[in-house]
């Protein structure tokens, strides 16, 4: 085994690299006395949505950055409309960070004491079929971009977390059958996600459909727009639902 041994100048860069902070992301907890307001902001965004999708003309719609990463923080602090912040060992304070053309998750990680600030970066876009085009970036442990290997292994583990999950809901007693076949196919769909990665990783990008469902009505995506702090979305209605 050959082992290599890298002069201390080149060790303390690589260090500092890996531990660096980048200067946005800056986490703030919400106060006691704010949390009613974020959750109305988010009630009243969901609820806009919702109106908006049962007209028939296309219409804008607008994130911004401290709006989601709002929530995020509230999710993690606690139970937010009895939905609590998915428990992943070792990530804190996740927070997005929009940029022109680039949306970007950072969270906090630990592992043997060690801490770092997480990167993962998409450049979704419309083309000119309609589709949604996700582009994946390279993942970043501070300025260092994490190898594709560890990267896939993590991914995998991601998604049999959660397909473990979903299974043990469909065994849920509790369930009623309508919700079970929807759980059902939540399941065959991660399932698929699984076989596909191996090509994903290769081509670093995935062309889905760019219709949604938002309640009882189905949703396109006719432009998308992401700028500093903001993403501008417009999107159309569809007369029958899929």
């Amino acid at each position: 085994m050959l082992l290599v041994v890298l002069p201390p100048f080149v060790v303390l860069i690589l260090y500092k690299m890996a531990f660096y902070v980048p200067s946005d992301y800056q986490p703030v907890a919400i106060a006691p006395q704010e949390v009613p307001k974020v959750r109305y902001d988010f009630d009243r965004m969901a609820q806009d949505l919702y109106n908006q999708s049962q007209m028939t003309e296309a219409f804008h719609y607008r994130l911004t950055q401290k709006q989601v990463n709002n929530i995020l923080m509230l999710w993690q602090q606690e139970p937010v409309w009895g939905v609590k912040f998915p428990a992943i060992d070792q990530l804190e304070n996740p927070q997005v960070r929009f940029q022109h053309g680039k949306l970007s998750l950072l969270a906090k990680v630990s592992s043997r004491g060690i801490e770092g600030i997480l990167t993962v970066s998409i450049k979704p876009e419309l083309t000119s079929a309609g589709k949604l085009k996700i582009r994946w970036m390279p993942v970043k442990m501070g300025l260092l971009n994490l190898p594709d290997s560890l990267v896939e292994d993590q991914l995998q583990n991601l998604l049999e977390a959660l397909r473990t999950t979903w299974q043990r809901k469909i065994e849920d007693v509790k369930v009623g059958k309508k919700e079970r076949q929807q759980k059902k196919k939540i399941l065959q769909k991660l399932e698929n996600l699984e076989d596909e990665l191996a090509e994903f990783m290769i081509t670093k990008e995935i062309v889905v459909d760019s219709t949604f469902k938002n309640n009882d009505r189905y949703l396109r995506f006719e432009a998308l727009a992401i700028k500093e702090g903001v993403i501008d979305i417009t999107l159309q209605p569809l007369m029958e639902n899929k």
